[in-house]
């Protein structure tokens, strides 16, 4: 029966990019979807572990086929089932080289086994049980509107529970002058995302970092490697997030709390329970196993020892952001002297972490957290001299002020720049209000809306709830409403400064 690949790409959702993929991260999560009976379909990692095969269907787009889709062509199919097998087996097999290349056969003595079998590829003409969808397509149009512009693949994430994900790849990777150059690379990158790896995105220059899609398969300086660039070959990088998939796969970490030094020799570095360590002593998360919504955890690795620290949200304090931060005394500092830990005069402890692009910091007070940032930087290229300039593309700011929690988003582009800042929160941890501002590249405000209870038609009912009120009050009660209004404009008037005023200091 003919399908369609535009049909196929709604099912699997739009969150189709290669490069928007968390690494373990999203591993981890998809994983125990997976043990819950949610996803039918996990990162083909869990196969290669459980020793199972991986069922492979192969499919074609014509280029005038406008979408439709089919089983690839007789003549296609032996090449295809050749490539796909050896990349799959290459990202093991190469592991396992380098693991005995460096001596280290003892220390991951018990992978080895694993490593050296490799992957048992299967083709299957049945599309709806296959474990991963192969399309291959000489139709441009469709490949750039799924894996977008300049890209000959990508790798499609499964969205719904009953479908396999898909690799789309351009047919030219079938042809024989691309095969083993071009053809062979761009496959075994996407491969490597369907185990469950992320990109680690190609350098810009030496003194330039990397905005790597997740801070946990993130090395502190990334070599060149297949997760790189499509068009890099399998180096060390690679090695380490292939052990660390196993590991988390299998629940066991090699090297225990001490953790197991990287394959890659500059900068050192290690890992421990599959995280990088090495960018800095403390981990900043969401303490996901809190009871208290919203809670931050600290993890610091010190002697061998895993020590960890939740914060809760502050119930009363004040850290604003919108105004100057207060003076901080370095307490630690990292390797380039950026700051690890600091203080205020008043106590407040200040923890950072780093991972190329992206900035965390965690301001806490006692068992307590005043404030959570993150700032992730983008760069773009002058047009003029194809210089790199580094810019803020998101800023995400959750404090206290005044005994008041607020949340502020800024996103910035090279047009325009949007502010968000969501203001308390009810019993239920929704916002009380929340208030958006767009700025032009001129600073100028574009336009200003601010919402009270988000969940209801605020625009009417907000009015409709002021009116019924206003019509049963006296006139001392009216005046005093009318004063509590002027007094909640000025206010919201300051905060709307102080927003916009935040949005363009970034």
């Amino acid at each position: 029966m003919k399908k369609y690949l535009t049909v196929l790409l709604i099912c699997l959702g739009v969150s189709a990019f290669a490069l928007h993929w968390g690494a373990l991260t999203d591993f981890v999560e998809t994983s125990r979807q997976y043990r819950e009976g949610k996803i039918n379909f996990p990162y083909l990692i869990t196969y290669v572990v459980a020793d199972k095969p991986i069922r492979v269907w192969l499919g074609e787009v014509s280029a005038g086929g406008e979408g439709q889709f089919e089983p690839l062509r007789a003549e296609k199919v032996e090449s295809a089932r050749q490539l796909i097998t050896e990349l799959y087996n290459n990202w093991f097999f190469n592991t396992a080289k380098a693991i005995r290349k460096d001596g280290r056969e003892q220390e991951f003595a018990d992978i080895l086994p694993l490593l050296d079998k490799g992957v048992n590829v299967q083709i299957t003409g049945d599309d709806e049980g296959a474990n991963i969808r192969a399309v291959f397509t000489g139709n441009m149009s469709i490949l750039r509107d799924v894996c977008g512009p300049s890209v000959l693949g990508c790798y499609v994430r499964a969205q719904e529970p009953y479908e396999s994900p898909a690799l789309v790849v351009s047919d030219k990777v079938l042809s024989p002058s691309l095969a083993k150059q071009e053809g062979e690379r761009i496959l075994m990158h996407e491969i490597g995302h369907s185990l469950g790896l992320a990109d680690q995105y190609k350098p810009l220059d030496e003194n330039i970092g990397r905005n790597n899609s997740d801070i946990v398969y993130s090395t502190p300086k990334a070599q060149k490697s297949v997760m790189r660039s499509l068009f890099d070959h399998f180096r060390c990088d690679d090695v380490d997030g292939i052990i660390n998939l196993i590991d988390l796969e299998r629940g066991e970490f090699h090297g225990g709390k001490k953790g197991w030094k990287s394959f890659c020799k500059k900068p050192g570095y290690q890992y421990i329970e599959a995280i990088a360590v090495g960018k800095g002593p403390y981990f900043i998360d969401v303490d996901k196993e809190s009871n208290i919504s919203g809670s931050r955890k600290l993890t610091q690795w010190y002697g061998g020892e895993k020590i960890e620290r939740s914060f809760a949200p502050a119930s009363k304090g004040h850290f604003s952001l919108f105004e100057p931060l207060p003076p901080v005394t370095v307490l630690e500092q990292d390797g380039q002297g950026r700051p690890l830990r600091a203080k205020t005069a008043d106590g407040v402890e200040i923890f950072y972490m780093y991972a190329y692009d992206r900035v965390w910091s965690l301001a806490v007070r006692g068992d307590e957290y005043l404030a959570d940032d993150e700032y992730q930087y983008t760069y773009h290229k002058n047009s003029l001299l194809g210089a790199q300039k580094k810019q803020l593309q998101i800023h995400m700011s959750i404090f206290v002020d005044h005994d008041t929690s607020y949340v502020v988003f800024v996103d910035k582009t090279p047009r325009t720049t949007t502010a968000q800042v969501s203001v308390g929160s009810d019993k239920e941890g929704n916002p009380i209000y929340t208030a958006q501002i767009i700025l032009n590249s001129a600073g100028e405000v574009i336009d200003d809306t601010e919402l009270y209870n988000p969940k209801e038609d605020v625009s009417n009912a907000f009015i409709r709830h002021a009116l019924a009120k206003r019509a049963n009050l006296t006139a001392k009660e009216r005046q005093a409403q009318q004063q509590e209004e002027k007094k909640r404009q000025e206010m919201w008037e300051s905060l709307r400064a102080k927003v916009v005023a935040f949005a363009l200091q970034q």
